[in-house]
């Protein structure tokens, strides 16, 4: 009587260890179900894609990283070697290189003004740049003194173009003191005769507003030395103004 009670219970506990290990065998390929129901290949595709272009538009495509370029190295400075500017691609390169510029203004209110900055590149494709600018008041405009800090990356890198973008930190003591974010682009280009033509413009972003700096100016190169020449346009949150510039460059 024991052994037919035994094998009863026996039997009775198996099938409800089935029964409850095919509940939760139903419940798992249910939410695995719902997990391959609500994967998507057109939105990967879609977010693979803009990745890409991204990348390719910012830092690099794939269509350039069989060209020249993709390997261009640093010059001691420009024209060192004849034609070529900041990059080479196969002359006598540097693993870095020190830059030191000092600019005087000239505005139209007949203020002279100035501004110093100092450049490190390296990797051949960066550079961390600090800069200073200080703007003199007077009856129209207040006292700006502005120190940034900025890291760039140079996007095209022929021997005869250069073109950078940038991006740090600005802090700036106009009304009050502040502390910003900067945005920059800038490229210049080899003209050959040891001419240059640069372009470079600069948003400083504040919660008060937005600055403004556009430059361009020309540059002759004489070895390890740059002079340079130009108009330098600057906007403040109250007041906005151009200058004549005339500078000196040293490439260490």
């Amino acid at each position: 009587m024991k052994k037919p009670l035994l094998i009863l219970l026996l039997f009775t506990g198996l099938s409800q260890y089935g029964q409850s290990s095919l509940l939760r065998t139903g419940s798992t390929s249910s939410s695995s179900y719902q997990e391959t129901r609500y994967y998507n290949p057109a939105e990967e595709l879609l977010y693979w894609i803009i990745s890409e272009i991204t990348y390719g538009i910012l830092i690099e495509s794939f269509l350039e990283k069989d060209t020249p370029m993709h390997d261009a190295s640093l010059t001691p400075y420009p024209y060192f070697s004849e034609n070529e500017g900041n990059y080479t691609y196969d002359g006598e390169s540097v693993p870095f290189r020190v830059e030191a510029v000092s600019t005087l203004m000239f505005d139209n209110r007949q203020h002279l003004t100035g501004s110093f900055s100092a450049k490190l590149r390296f990797a051949k494709r960066l550079d961390i740049r600090a800069g200073y600018i200080h703007l003199l008041p007077d009856k129209h405009t207040l006292e700006v003194s502005q120190t940034d800090f900025v890291l760039d990356y140079h996007r095209i890198r022929t021997r005869r173009l250069d073109f950078w973008y940038g991006l740090g930190v600005v802090f700036s003591k106009y009304t009050e003191d502040n502390t910003g974010l900067v945005l920059n682009l800038g490229s210049e280009l080899f003209l050959g005769r040891k001419l240059s033509a640069e372009a470079l413009i600069k948003w400083d972003f504040y919660e008060q507003g937005t600055h403004r700096h556009t430059n361009f100016q020309l540059n002759y190169f004489l070895g390890h030395w740059r002079l340079h020449a130009g108009i330098h346009n600057y906007k403040y949150l109250f007041s906005r103004s151009s200058a004549l510039q005339l500078g000196l460059k040293y490439y260490f």
